[in-house]
């Protein structure tokens, strides 16, 4: 865990949350560790104001949530119920703030969470066998194109006594002049 770039309580904070919002009731703490190592890659790669605001929004979370949702436990001492309810009331607070803080937080550690390798196996959603058909697909493709000749360029449909290029943009000489006037 020392290789994570998250302070103690902010892991605490964020290993709670994971628990919390998994699909999988009873989530493995090395599923929940490398989670939380992708979401601290993924923030290490953000940029400066992105790293503070996610800090930011877990401390909320750990501090604020209790007295923003009539509670006065902090977040990551409830059980997992217990955080799932209190998460999903912040999810559904009339402040835009608030709702906003837990739809990012909600959406980054979902995102994480879901690309484990472990999880896609059990939930049946196994995106790198699609992934690589896919590209061994995409290259039979380019294969097949390859050998193919390729139709010729059509020509232009202008003819060739229609004006192009900067004649095509000059006023034509015929037209009646200012002088009338």
């Amino acid at each position: 865990m020392s290789t994570l770039p998250f302070f103690h309580f902010e892991l605490k904070v964020l290993l709670a949350l994971i628990t919390a919002l998994s699909p999988k009731k009873s989530l493995e703490v090395d599923i929940a560790v490398d989670v939380a190592q992708r979401l601290g890659f993924l923030m290490q790669r953000s940029a400066v104001l992105t790293r503070f605001g996610f800090r930011l929004a877990l401390m909320a979370v750990e501090l604020f949530s209790g007295p923003l949702t009539g509670e006065w436990t902090r977040f990551s001492r409830l059980e997992v119920d217990a955080r799932m309810r209190r998460f999903e009331k912040l999810y559904r607070h009339r402040v835009v703030i608030i709702y906003w803080v837990a739809k990012l937080l909600k959406s980054l550690v979902l995102v994480a969470l879901l690309s484990d390798e472990r999880l896609e196996k059990e939930f049946g959603n196994e995106r790198r066998r699609w992934r690589s058909n896919r590209i061994s697909f995409r290259r039979e493709l380019i294969a097949i194109t390859e050998r193919k000749k390729m139709p010729p360029i059509p020509e232009a449909l202008a003819q060739e006594g229609h004006p192009q290029g900067v004649e095509y943009l000059a006023w034509p000489e015929s037209t009646s002049s200012n002088e009338d006037l």
